[in-house]
């Protein structure tokens, strides 16, 4: 079984996009909507190879986001190249990808996050 990936995430079409390009990088999507829903799944799980935040799509509570990560990657999607992430995002040390559907941006950083 693949590792898996945390995408919070509220906006479910969005969400089934980003879960496909999560596969594309080789690894499986567990979604949650809010932080809440994202301690339930880390407490039934090992912890996650990378935390996938939509910013784009609207950005679920924040709130204790290092603490969730557990170590894990943090990569905030944003809608626009240089876009500013929120304080909780910058302050877990999240890495921006533009997401564009289809462009394949972040199957290929997920990817290089497993080749470390």
């Amino acid at each position: 079984m693949p590792a898996w990936v945390l995408l919070l995430a509220r906006d479910s079409v969005r969400a089934a996009g980003i879960e496909q390009e999560i596969r594309l990088g080789g690894f499986s999507p567990r979604r949650a909507p809010d932080v809440d829903r994202a301690r339930v799944l880390l407490e039934t799980a090992e912890p996650p190879a990378a935390v996938v935040v939509d910013v784009g799509g609207g950005t679920p509570g924040l709130g204790g986001l290092a603490h969730l990560a557990k170590g894990a990657p943090v990569i905030a999607l944003t809608d626009a190249a240089g876009a500013a992430l929120p304080p909780d995002l910058s302050a877990a040390g999240a890495a921006a990808v533009v997401a564009e559907p289809g462009r394949g941006e972040l199957a290929r950083k997920l990817t290089h996050l497993a080749a470390r």
